[in-house]
């Protein structure tokens, strides 16, 4: 857990920031976060829809958009959020 303590007067004039480690990651980590998490719901919106009427047999359930570009759309969304945690600050 990130201390959240002030510093005292004699460490800020050496040059020490006040309150120096507020967020775990920095803006470019949560930024690539928020990306892989809007497309992760992208994904699982592609995946989504076309349901049957009734009993009736469709087609739609065997659509490329549901059986490639959907799954490669998660697994892409998973790496980012993967990658923006592993990355340094």
């Amino acid at each position: 857990m990130p201390n959240f303590k002030k510093q005292s007067t004699k460490q800020a004039k050496k040059g020490k920031p006040l309150l120096k480690d507020r967020f775990l990651f920095s803006k470019k980590n949560y930024l690539i976060l928020i990306i892989g998490f809007i497309t992760l719901i992208i994904g699982f919106l592609l995946l989504s829809g076309g349901g049957a009427d009734g009993y009736d047999y469709s087609e739609e359930i065997f659509s490329t958009r549901r059986r490639i570009i959907a799954p490669i759309v998660i697994i892409i969304s998973l790496f980012l959020c993967f990658f923006s945690i592993m990355i340094k600050k």
